[in-house]
């Protein structure tokens, strides 16, 4: 495991723009280019002898980021790599892509692996011509059972023919195992870690319950590293509630 990534992101959705959406971010802000062609080139390096299609995100806790790592580094391959690239949104117990892309977030994987829907209903298209997303659909508490269906593992394979790359987000992966269900049906993985914040004693074992998994943790991203403060531990982060999210009203799209 190499921990070479390290970025800050800063992003505001609350925008009065109603058309922004975290592609314009990518494209305004400079040095995300600068910084996530690094990230690229690192895992290129890395991946050197067997080129991962499919990609999974997580992070240790809640709030450090990973749904914006994983929604630019998805960019980040379609544009900087010119890939075929689909960004999935698996963390489906408080999805978030469809608010970072201003979509609907239903239908999504939820409804797609359940049968619900079709996959020409769920993946949607971008303004950018090589990058496609699977939203989460409505959220569920039963989230971990709907990622062990079979179903998931034979959508992987469907888009693995059609996609040269796969970038999915995932909850976070202590106290739950979503993650680790997921990390069983895609090439690797990757944590992300909000600097400063994110005691490092739950990293270490964030990295070690992935590593026992079986799962291929390539590295770990680095976010917030401008603001870096010295790492400190403190119980409540073995505690926290990951709550799912009820949908209030329809989404933009």
């Amino acid at each position: 495991m190499d921990p070479g990534f390290g970025i800050s992101p800063k992003l505001d959705m609350n925008s009065s723009d109603e058309k922004k959406t975290i592609i314009n971010y990518f494209d305004q802000a400079t040095f995300l280019f600068t910084e996530f062609q690094k990230v690229f080139l690192k895992l290129e390096k890395l991946s050197a002898a067997k080129e991962p299609k499919s990609l999974l995100i997580t992070s240790s806790t809640m709030g450090e980021g990973k749904s914006t790592i994983a929604s630019f580094l998805a960019i980040s391959m379609s544009q900087l790599g010119g890939r075929s690239t689909v960004l999935i949104d698996a963390d489906l117990r408080k999805p978030t892509i469809s608010k970072l892309f201003d979509v609907n977030s239903c239908p999504g994987l939820t409804d797609l692996l359940q049968g619900r829907a079709d996959l020409e209903e769920t993946i949607r298209p971008t303004i950018l011509k090589n990058l496609k997303i699977i939203t989460g659909g409505e959220p569920s508490p039963k989230a971990d059972k709907i990622l062990g269906l079979q179903s998931l593992k034979d959508l992987f394979n469907q888009l693995k023919l059609t996609f040269t790359s796969m970038i999915i987000d995932s909850a976070p992966v202590m106290m739950l195992p979503d993650a680790l269900n997921l990390s069983r049906s895609v090439d690797s993985v990757i944590l992300v870690v909000k600097a400063g914040v994110t005691p490092r004693e739950v990293v270490k074992r964030a990295c070690e319950t992935l590593q026992d998994s079986g799962a291929n943790l390539l590295g770990v991203i680095l976010n917030n590293v401008k603001k870096t403060l010295p790492y400190y531990y403190n119980s409540k982060y073995y505690n926290y509630k990951y709550r799912y999210e009820k949908k209030k009203g329809k989404g933009k799209g």
